[in-house]
């Protein structure tokens, strides 16, 4: 399972990028990414919330990533 600090730029984007789309109720970036990123530690709060449709797993992985106004952050970047 890799870590954050293991993922190179464009995987962090792409993490990134699906878990703000999951945060908006639209999995197809979810659908999209490699197994690898998606057993990622972020991408395990991830499937916890596919399976749960808990917010705060969502919220968790996103605070993971970037912070506390994670959501702020990413609906900047996309």
């Amino acid at each position: 399972m890799k870590k954050l600090a293991e993922l190179s730029k464009s995987e962090w984007y792409d993490l990134a990028l699906a878990v703000y789309a999951l945060s908006r109720s639209d999995t197809s970036s979810w659908k999209e990414l490699s197994d690898d990123l998606q057993n990622t530690d972020v991408g395990k709060l991830c499937q916890r919330y596919l399976k749960t449709r808990d917010y705060k797993h969502i919220d968790m992985a996103g605070q993971l990533m970037i912070g506390k106004h994670w959501e702020i952050a990413f609906g900047r970047m996309f």
